[in-house]
This record gives structure tokens, sequence and C-alpha cells, in this order.
């Protein structure tokens, strides 16, 4: 169990132990008052901590009532738990409070169930926004990819239209320029080759 159950648990047996010299000083332990309040104490941890802390808050009970008990003019032994009509009282602590109990786990359980889900949930999300971002990444670079080598082919085709049209030093100039755009080039020449003297000449 943890921290925080025995804390409550030693407030609430506090508080009843305060109510009970408040509101019945002469009935130390409550062992006329009916129903007992101590079923409150049982039911209450029992809804916030399940049927095992039910169990303990119980017996902590019966630990208590019998302590007190021994003040009045009433005082139990360990052996009344077992006669009539505690052993009705105890049985009904025990029975409600592992009803209660039994019913705080299902939804303990529960619950845990709904965030494992939802952490689940949140991996997948993350995994398939991941997938998606990379996803719309690459279809950036591919239709860059392809609207630039579309845009390169029209400029050209383009160019080499414009080519058809040039003659002699212009017809060099603009093919040079072609080439250089085409292959991203900085600098370009042409050699013609000069059959007379069998070498390259630089226009």
């Amino acid at each position: 169990m943890s921290r925080k159950f025995w804390t409550e648990l030693f407030l609430l047996c506090l508080l009843f132990l305060v109510a009970n010299f408040i509101w019945s000083p002469s009935d130390p332990g409550f062992t006329l008052s009916r129903p007992h309040p101590y079923l409150i104490l049982v039911l209450v941890v029992a809804a916030r901590h399940g049927i095992g802390a039910s169990l303990i808050a119980c017996a902590f009970a019966i630990s208590q009532l019998l302590a007190l008990s021994q003040a009045g003019d009433h005082p139990l032994q360990i052996s009344s738990v077992f006669d009539r009509p505690w052993n009705f009282i105890i049985a009904t602590w025990i029975v409600l409070g592992a009803s209660v109990g039994a019913a705080s786990d299902a939804k303990d359980r529960e619950r845990d169930s709904l965030l494992e889900e939802l952490e689940f949930l949140k991996k997948e999300f993350a995994d398939t926004k991941k997938r998606t971002e990379l996803f719309e990444s690459e279809n950036i670079e591919l239709r860059r990819k392809v609207f630039g080598e579309n845009e390169t082919l029209n400029t050209v085709y383009a160019m080499a239209r414009q080519l058809t049209t040039l003659t002699g030093q212009e017809l060099f100039e603009a093919s040079l320029e072609l080439v250089e755009r085409f292959v991203g080039a900085t600098h370009s020449s042409i050699f013609l080759l000069d059959k007379q003297r069998l070498n390259f000449e630089q226009i």
C-alpha cells in the first residue's frame, strides 16, 4: 500500500476518535450506535484505494473499536466480534467494503487500460505525423525536381530553336550559352580543327 493510503487511514481513524469524544463521550468506540459510524471509514477507504485497502481498514476499525470500548460501560473482548450483534456488524463492514473496493479496482483497471490505449494512440499519431511530414517533404522535392527539369528542357528547347536562325559567330556564342545553362558551367569555349595545320584553334 502507498504512503498516501496509510496517511489517509490514520487521519480517518483520528477524525472518528475526535468525533467520538465530541458527540458521544459516554460511549467510547460508538458501541451503542446503529448503524455503526466506522462503516463510513471502511467505505471511504474502499472507494479510494480498493478491496485490499478496505480489508485493512476493517482491521483498523475493529482494533480501534476494541481499544476504545475498554474505557466505556460496554467493554468488548476479541471473542465479542464473533458474537451477535458484532459478528453481523463487522461482516457488514467487510462485505460492503469489499463490494465498493472491487468496484473501485475495476474502475482503476479500466482507467489504466484507457490510459494505455491513449498512449498507444498518441504514439501512433506521432509516427503517422512523422511519416506524413516525410512524404510531404519528398513530394515537394520531387515536384521541385520535375518542374525544375521541365523548366530547363523548355529553356533548352527555346534556345535550340533560336540557333536555327543564327549563323557564324552568333551561332557559336549562342551555342556556348546554351551549353553553359544546360550543364551549369561558368566558362565554355569552342575549338575548330585546322585541317592544314592539324591543330585546334579557339574561336
